[in-house]
């Protein structure tokens, strides 16, 4: 979806793309690498579009632990928000 964004704005006109990503893109977690590979992937993704794009703006938002389905025992006292 990025890719194809970045091809219709072009060079002249200014945008902005926003994703929505996590802590883990940085931390080694048992059974979460795949989420957290895809994660850091989305990350450099942003940072990499930020840098061959200079009329782009990118953000990677990283809302903390959000209680979900996904998120381990050890990390349910840090879950302070709902989706």
């Amino acid at each position: 979806m990025s890719q194809r964004f970045l091809e219709l704005l072009g060079s002249e006109r200014r945008g902005t793309v926003v994703t929505m990503n996590t802590g883990i893109t940085t931390m080694i977690g048992p059974g979460m690498s795949g989420y957290s590979m895809s994660k850091n992937a989305s990350l450099r993704l942003m940072e990499y579009a930020a840098a061959e794009h200079l009329n782009v703006t990118t953000v990677s938002l990283q809302p903390g632990v959000v209680m979900t389905d996904m998120v381990v025992e050890s990390f349910k006292r840090f879950a302070l928000d709902t989706p």
